[in-house]
């Protein structure tokens, strides 16, 4: 995305995918071997890695389809990394 205009055309369309997936639940693939609980749905380029509870859909990454996800961390509840303490 070399365009200003480009990056707030995906960001639009990803808010939407987000929306999408909360409304839906328990919609895209589930990804256990990653972590228990863990769905994947695909954006474009991009996999948006979520959980669905009782209560809501978190969204715990988007990741560019290319990228080795078996180093990435999909624990419950992370936390962010502007934070300075944990969630929860």
């Amino acid at each position: 995305m070399d365009e200003p205009r480009d990056a707030g055309r995906f960001v639009r369309k990803l808010h939407d995918r987000l929306q999408k997936i909360a409304a839906l639940g328990h919609s895209g693939n589930p990804r256990d071997a990653l972590s228990p609980g863990l769905r994947i749905a695909a954006h474009g380029k991009y996999n948006i890695y979520f959980r669905v509870n009782s209560t809501e859909t978190i969204i715990v990454r988007v990741v560019h389809s290319a990228r080795d996800v078996r180093r990435l961390s999909f624990h419950e509840d992370p936390a962010p990394p502007w934070s300075s303490s944990p969630i929860g």
